[in-house]
């Protein structure tokens, strides 16, 4: 077997084809990868779900950058600052699948940028201030990082949510998450921008994801990146390198955070439900 014939691996199994799904989607691969893609998702349910949420992300996106466009400083700045980047050192093609050249991708990066530029702050009655939910994200994706000890280990449900009575002023119902492998593993008091919070903790097929259940009074959602998924509306962000999912049930906010992409935790955020 020649080398040419073995520089692009196949994506026939569904772990391959997530792995490069959203290249593909973005037009980032070359035509035979992405054509094997789309013979794979013709017979694949799952991945064309995940390759469905993906074009929603990406058209809520592109609708964010149509409707509030950055100023035209900042994308010359932008602009400016790529051009003058210093090329990396060639490197050795490895048995990866091939990127299209940089002047396609530039765009890309530019688009992002200025949703970032736009998503960071919000305008409320005429007087611009940082967006409500950005230090919410800090407080729960800095909690998860540390993982602190659970207060109480169970299993149960129920146990849980009788050991937080009378110790917050809300109900906390721990959340299921469908046909997701999900278990509780422990919980904790903990507080989210001085607001009291219970804190749950999950293993979803050995990965760890931390969910911080509040009262989200006071707290702005203007601006906040959101989809609708199976009729669930789920906010979302990111923050030092953990992704963050949001859905509000009851009054209550229940904030996911993990370091599961983005798409997993859109997913899991939209199949929760209460106990």
């Amino acid at each position: 077997m020649t080398a040419a014939a073995t520089s692009t691996p196949r994506a026939t199994s569904c772990r391959e084809v997530r792995r490069y799904l959203g290249a593909c989607l973005d037009g980032e691969l070359e035509p035979s990868l992405t054509a094997e893609i789309e013979r794979h998702l013709e017979g694949c349910r799952g991945c064309r779900q995940d390759a469905t949420l993906h074009r929603e992300l990406h058209r809520e996106l592109r609708d964010a950058v149509r409707a509030d466009r950055a100023p035209d400083a900042l994308r010359s700045r932008l602009v400016e600052a790529l051009a003058n980047a210093p090329m990396p050192e060639p490197k050795r093609r490895s048995s990866g699948p091939r990127m299209l050249p940089l002047r396609y991708t530039v765009p890309i990066a530019v688009a992002a940028a200025a949703v970032l530029a736009i998503g960071a702050r919000t305008t409320v009655d005429g007087a611009t201030r940082e967006a409500g939910l950005a230090p919410v994200l800090d407080d729960v994706v800095r909690g998860h990082a540390r993982a602190f000890p659970a207060e109480v280990k169970s299993v149960e449900g129920e146990e849980v949510a009788s050991w937080f009575r009378g110790k917050v002023e809300f109900p906390v119902r721990p959340i299921r998450f469908g046909s997701q492998r999900a278990k509780l593993v422990g919980a904790r008091l903990s507080n989210v921008r001085e607001r009291q919070a219970a804190t749950l903790y999950y293993d979803v097929a050995g990965r760890r994801v931390t969910v911080f259940v509040f009262e989200p009074q006071d707290v702005s959602f203007d601006g906040t990146a959101r989809t609708q998924i199976a009729g669930r509306e789920v906010l979302y962000g990111s923050a030092r390198g953990y992704n963050v999912a949001i859905v509000r049930r009851n009054g209550v906010a229940y904030a996911l955070s993990s370091d599961l992409d983005q798409r997993a935790m859109l997913r899991l955020a939209a199949a929760a439900s209460i106990q």
